[in-house]
C-alpha cells in the first residue's frame, strides 16, 4: 500500500438502479424528497422532506437509489397550524412537509440521498 492510498476516499456504493430508471421511479412512486437527515437523541434517525407522488404510511419500506432500505416508524407533520400533539400521524400525503423516523439503516447510508421511495410488493429488498 502506497502512502497516497491512505488518503483515498472510499468510493460510494454503485447504484443498484440506473439514473434513468431511478428518475422514472421518482416521478411515479410515493416517497420523500429528502432535505435533511440526522440522528435525534431520543427518536433515532430522522429524515425531513416533502412527500412525493402519493401517501407514505408508518410501516412502509423506503429505499434509496443505492439500495439502502429502511422502515418508517413514525411520521410527524411539520406544520405550525396543527397542535403539537396532533402532528404525529400514521400517514403523510403528497406535498406534506414531514419528519420521518426510519429504522434499519444508518445515517451514513443516507449520506447524499436525494429521495427515499416506497418499495412495492414484488420489489426486491432495496434498490428495486
Amino acid at each position: 500500500m502506497g502512502i497516497f492510498d491512505r488518503f483515498k476516499k472510499n468510493k460510494p456504493a454503485e447504484s443498484s438502479v440506473s439514473a434513468v430508471q431511478w428518475n422514472e421511479l421518482a416521478r411515479s412512486r410515493p416517497g420523500v424528497d429528502v432535505m435533511t437527515r440526522f440522528e435525534h437523541p431520543s427518536r433515532g434517525l430522522l429524515v425531513t422532506g416533502k412527500v412525493l407522488n402519493g401517501s407514505i404510511y408508518t410501516g412502509d419500506r423506503l429505499s434509496s437509489q443505492r439500495g439502502q432500505a429502511c422502515i418508517v416508524r413514525e411520521i410527524e407533520l411539520l406544520r405550525t397550524d396543527i397542535p403539537e400533539l396532533q402532528r404525529i400521524v400514521s400517514r403523510a400525503d403528497p406535498g406534506d412537509d414531514a419528519a420521518v423516523v426510519v429504522e434499519g439503516c444508518a445515517l451514513a447510508d443516507l449520506d447524499r440521498v436525494r429521495e427515499l421511495l416506497r418499495l412495492e410488493q414484488g420489489d426486491s429488498g432495496g434498490g428495486f
